[in-house]
């Protein structure tokens, strides 16, 4: 299952909603590019096939959270970010400050599974009963996307698709330090904690 967001000028933000999967492992595909401080977009990293009835560019990010391993007093996840090359596209001879802005969606996206870690983390399962363990994670993921979904739209209103420069400056340094707060969850490996 997805959820698209629609915006009306330069961007559509994707995320793969899917449900806690288990047992697997993280996606390792040309076609993903796992969220990295060192590595930005580029407009070459787009190459889905443009839909031109309305947008600038399109951005796909997926949430991966992925059960790895099961211990007596944990269970262990790998949860990450990814942006999509196939599915995102731009049309020819968009702007550099609209890249800027489609970056700072894609660590956007990376402070909100930071905050999935944090309270996976935080999170203690008092039940045998793995299933019901999952879908108390699942709802506090859901819960954590729908805030990313909110935080998004605000990012595009206040800075108007990227053409308020000012508020875009605004909104570079407020993410940065939104990701420097969130720091110490940038390990994609997080311990739920089980036992009563």
């Amino acid at each position: 299952m997805k959820r698209l967001t629609l915006l009306t000028y330069c961007f559509i933000f994707l995320v793969g909603s899917c449900a806690l999967k288990k047992k697997q492992t993280a996606i390792v595909d040309d076609d993903y590019i796992p969220w990295s401080e060192s590595y930005k977009l580029s407009w070459s990293d787009y190459l889905g096939t443009p839909d031109y009835s309305a947008h600038d560019a399109v951005t796909w990010v997926s949430y991966q959270t992925v059960q790895i391993g099961l211990r007596e007093d944990a269970i262990l996840f790998d949860i990450r970010c990814y942006f999509i090359k196939s599915k995102s596209w731009k049309r020819p001879n968009v702007s550099n400050n609209l890249l800027k802005h489609e970056q700072l969606h894609f660590d956007i996206a990376e402070i909100y599974t930071r905050k999935i870690r944090k309270e996976f983390s935080e999170f203690k399962c008092y039940s045998f009963n793995l299933d019901e363990c999952f879908y108390e994670l699942k709802e506090i993921r859901e819960m954590i996307v729908k805030q990313d979904t909110e935080f998004t739209k605000q990012y595009d209103q206040e800075t108007n698709f990227s053409k308020n420069k000012e508020k875009q400056k605004e909104w570079e340094k407020k993410i940065k330090a939104m990701l420097k707060e969130y720091e110490q969850y940038a390990n994609p490996y997080v311990e739920v904690k089980r036992g009563h």
